[in-house]
């Protein structure tokens, strides 16, 4: 399932929910107060910050999130996502995503895929009620983003319930200022270089995971709002995902990237907060064991904290 994951964790609210009782996927009521996430207060010295490990997407199941994200929310200054919510919806980043997700003129998704491949993603989309030829223009890579985002829409998996939608629309509304640690241009970079037989096979990938993706986001968010690493680790990223050049370099490569952003000097009376997938936070490539390595101290919050 490493189409899946990665898609999941690599997706870039208008939601509300102020009661400290949530319903369960199942229906049952979940209690609020023993749900702890993952969210990380980062000390070297004087200087202080706040990283939160988000899920880009979810139901409204999930909300209100675990009190440590409110609690640093409240505290800080300041929010910082992987990409700007705002220019990632700028016109100029819907260009940048058309000049390479698209194919031009007579150029098509058919012509890059083994006629098996074509054939099954032909299946795939009819039986979902979807015209295969609609996707022609769509790089490999781009298909596979929008199936991916299609399944978890059809299940109510939603970008507006993610952590980052949720939050950034907070921000606005409390006058937080927000920012991005790279350019929408950089993930789209990320996410379309690479090998066509590659982004073939995630394509494949992709497919064969979506009948499994609501047990896939049922034991991902558990694990999730327990603050559980090594629970969330063997969903997420088993170490086959972590083997593939995909994960390198939509994940690894970009964590790197952003070590240098995490550990700039930090003003007087600024404490920011950066929002980043949880996988890119976790296990012993992700950024808490970096900044451990560079010095810092990092802390996870409880479900306590601050109450």
């Amino acid at each position: 399932m490493k189409g899946l994951k990665l898609l999941f964790l690599c997706c870039v609210v208008a939601f509300q929910c102020p009661e400290k009782r949530a319903q369960a996927q199942d229906g049952k009521v979940v209690n609020v107060s023993s749900r702890r996430g993952f969210v990380f207060e980062v000390t070297k010295g004087k200087e202080r910050f706040f990283l939160a490990g988000s899920l880009h997407r979810l139901t409204s199941a999930q909300h209100p999130p675990p009190w440590p994200y409110e609690y640093a929310f409240r505290q800080a200054t300041r929010l910082v996502f992987e990409v700007d919510p705002d220019e990632n919806n700028s016109v100029a980043a819907s260009s940048a995503m058309s000049r390479e997700a698209l194919y031009r003129g007579r150029d098509s998704l058919e012509k890059h895929l083994k006629p098996e491949v074509w054939q099954r993603f032909s299946r795939f989309c009819e039986a979902r009620g979807l015209n295969p030829k609609e996707f022609r223009r769509y790089k490999p890579w781009y298909a596979a983003s929008w199936i991916s985002d299609y399944e978890y829409e059809r299940l109510g998996i939603k970008q507006r319930f993610g952590l980052d939608h949720y939050y950034h629309y907070r921000a606005g509304l409390m006058r937080k200022a927000t920012s991005g640690l790279e350019r929408p241009a950089e993930l789209i970079a990320a996410s379309s270089s690479g090998a066509v037989a590659e982004h073939e096979n995630n394509l494949v990938d992709t497919m064969d995971s979506m009948a499994g993706l609501q047990g896939f986001f049922d034991r991902l968010t558990t694990a999730w709002a327990a603050g559980n690493e090594e629970a969330t680790l063997e969903v997420l990223c088993p170490s086959d995902t972590q083997e593939s050049q995909l994960w390198k370099r939509v994940v690894q490569q970009r964590s790197r990237a952003w070590l240098p952003h995490l550990t700039k000097p930090i003003k007087p009376g600024d404490l920011p907060l950066y929002f980043v997938g949880a996988g890119h936070l976790l296990g012993e490539t992700g950024l808490c064991t970096m900044l451990r390595q560079a010095g810092y101290q990092v802390c996870q919050l409880d479900a306590g904290t601050g109450r």
